[in-house]
């Protein structure tokens, strides 16, 4: 339990810190709590991946000295959750009731036991070690003169926060690293709820929220789920903070929540790609200018990516960058490829009827007016480029495809999730009718028209 409560205080003060400088937008409790350790994590991750490219010891007092600077930045910026009252429907309220027996079977799950998936014990837990012994991500362990360094070339954003936990709690075990995937999993819920909240009424972001806490992908699947040591769920979350950028406008904050999407996991560059496209589509010509900070943000860190990469062998990998040169094997290999990863799509066991909901919510948006087409659009083609790059990459791969399917196509359908929350919301909720307060008179219209502070999705873009 301790343990636990390190890592909220921990995270929430450096991620607080960190929303304060880079972002002013108004929050709930519950978003500000989710979103402000998503940013600890994040902003502990990156600086930490930075510093150790840059040669500067990833030590106890470089953790401590992030923790301080997250303190003063909160109590000078004084970034508060808003108090404003909002009226929540009994739906609502049901919907969080059904969120919160996953979340407490998350956290029971986090106190009682330690590491037990196979990639996090293997890969994730033991560079955290490494790190936390070393001081260094270029030290022996990651130079493979120590130990196996599976995946040597993937980022180093949770192996670093993990590292900053094992430094304060002056331990090994890896009971001390746990809490740190059990609050990124319910950062990502309250960031996902947060997220449809800003095109779709509070009823529809808690039902689509509840949907997917149970989603025995996310909630119980022992490789890649929320239980697990994988970098799948950080991955999405940190998709959906982008999201909620794109969809409020703060740009400054999306280029930071690019630069954690980038961070954490190889195939959070071909999710980067998708997120600036859904942002090009989404806020059209007006949206290239802000674009142009946010790339260069993206570009720093990309740019010391590089360098640290160049300083470490490659070993245990892929190297994709060879191999998708090979265009006849890409071109022979992508139908079977295509067939092996979207049939996941149709294991109910594991998602459900998400998939084809997904389908007909956007038919059904994409028949409503202009402005849900728009982002009906921008969340299906930014789905499709994940999906087309993931099947590419089983075509030229030098696994069996079926054998490489089963190990990962689930996970990798995971990465889908944040898109498909977004079609769910636009086409559930023009089926929904709310209650818009005009002064005295309560007014009941259908649900297209959003929430009553806005008359449609923003035409807004970072």
């Amino acid at each position: 339990m301790m343990e636990l409560l390190t890592a909220v205080v921990y995270f929430t003060a450096i991620g607080a810190g960190t929303k304060s400088v880079v972002s002013s937008r108004s929050e709930t409790p519950l978003e500000w709590i989710g979103t402000s350790v998503l940013y600890g994590v994040g902003t502990v991750g990156l600086l930490g991946q930075i510093a150790g490219a840059l040669a500067i010891p990833l030590a106890l007092p470089f953790f401590v000295a992030l923790f301080a600077a997250g303190v003063v930045a909160v109590l000078v910026r004084k970034p508060w959750p808003s108090r404003v009252a909002a009226k929540v429907p009994v739906i609502a309220y049901a919907a969080m009731f059904v969120t919160l027996i996953p979340i407490g079977v998350l956290l029971l799950n986090c106190v009682t036991t330690p590491v037990t998936d196979y990639d996090g014990r293997v890969t994730w837990v033991l560079k955290a070690r490494a790190i936390a012994r070393e001081q260094s991500i270029t030290g022996p362990f990651f130079q493979g003169l120590s130990s196996r360094d599976a995946h040597s070339h993937y980022p180093l954003l949770m192996p670093v926060a993990d590292a900053a936990l094992l430094e304060i709690a002056h331990e090994d075990d890896d009971r001390a690293v746990k809490p740190a995937y059990a609050l990124i999993a319910l950062g990502f819920l309250l960031a996902l709820c947060a997220a449809i909240s800003a095109i779709a009424p509070v009823e529809v972001a808690w039902l689509i929220t509840a949907c997917v806490a149970w989603l025995p992908q996310f909630a119980a699947a022992g490789d890649g789920g929320m239980l697990s040591a994988y970098s799948d769920v950080p991955l999405i979350a940190f998709t959906t903070l982008a999201l909620l950028s794109i969809l409020r406008g703060t740009p400054v904050a999306l280029g930071v929540e690019l630069s954690f999407v980038a961070c954490v996991k190889n195939e959070g560059v071909v999710v980067v790609l998708a997120l600036l496209l859904f942002a090009v589509l989404y806020g059209g010509k007006r949206s290239l200018r802000r674009l142009a900070v946010v790339s260069c943000m993206l570009a720093v860190t990309v740019g010391v990516l590089a360098f640290w990469r160049a300083r470490v062998p490659l070993e245990h990998d892929e190297n994709y960058g060879s191999l998708i040169l090979g265009v006849g094997k890409l071109f022979s290999n992508w139908p079977a490829a295509a067939r092996e990863l979207l049939s996941g799509m149709a294991d109910v066991h594991a998602w459900g009827l998400l998939w084809p909901m997904t389908v007909v919510a956007f038919y059904v948006a994409a028949t409503d007016r202009r402005s849900r087409r728009r982002v009906a659009l921008a969340a299906a083609v930014s789905m499709g480029l994940i999906l087309a790059a993931y099947i590419s990459a089983y075509a030229v791969t030098n696994w069996s495809v079926s054998e490489l399917a089963v190990s990962s196509a689930n996970r990798l359908l995971l990465h889908c999730v944040p898109f498909a929350a977004v079609l769910l919301a636009l086409g559930g909720s023009r089926f929904i009718v709310v209650d818009d307060e005009e002064g005295t008179t309560v007014v009941r219209r259908p649900l297209g028209q959003l929430n009553s502070t806005r008359d449609a999705v923003p035409d807004r873009a970072p």
